[in-house]
């Protein structure tokens, strides 16, 4: 069983039009998708090899085999080696065994948002041992914290208590407006106050 479903989604995205500075990683695991399995080719489940709480055990090609050490497998350093390098504000893993949105610390409201868009089941649960997301939330934690995943939680608190209005974030330097975050709804309400 591979994971690919991801796949048409990254290749959408290689030709949306946006402002976003998009860093795209169609497939991390082409060995594993080339023999139509989970694991990489030397039986390895790549999402159970990054160093985050990793705990070893099982042979090569079991399902969830973490391989025998953290970091051991090639395709995970190299990722491990863009995310330090680019320390990126969002971070989405494409990993749709579950078909759900899993989050859990830091990441849970934005994680709860993209299940809301997507439509999906959101799972509130600590993240697994040795997981990219794991690794990702405890040792670069500020990617986390964005100011919109900050204010994240009271945009959606409103957006409920206004029945689904459209609600807007902008931050301000003088007359300009220099970040907005907008939760689409079913139009806009004028509050007499600033947040």
């Amino acid at each position: 069983m591979t994971e690919c479903a991801g796949m048409a989604i990254t290749r959408a995205l290689e030709h949306a039009h946006t402002k976003a500075n998009l860093w795209i990683v169609p497939n991390l695991n082409p060995d594993g998708y080339a023999r139509g399995i989970r694991q990489n080719g030397r039986g390895v489940d790549l999402n159970a090899n990054w160093s985050s709480q990793w705990q070893g055990g099982g042979r090569p090609f079991d399902t969830y085999y973490p391989g025998p050490r953290p970091f051991s497998e090639r395709e995970t350093r190299i990722a491990r080696k863009l995310i330090l390098r680019l320390h990126p504000r969002v971070t989405i893993w494409y990993h749709q065994h579950m078909d759900l949105i899993w989050a859990y610390g830091p990441s849970s409201a934005a994680g709860r948002t993209y299940a809301r868009v997507v439509g999906m089941r959101f799972y509130h649960h600590h993240w697994l041992r040795g997981t990219a997301t794991n690794w990702q939330n405890h040792h670069l934690p500020d990617t986390s914290s964005s100011l919109r995943d900050r204010m994240l939680p009271a945009m959606l608190d409103l957006y409920e208590k206004t029945q689904g209005a459209a609600v807007h974030l902008a931050v301000l330097d003088g007359s300009k407006v220099r970040y907005l975050e907008k939760l689409a709804g079913r139009g806009s309400i004028r509050l007499g106050r600033r947040a």
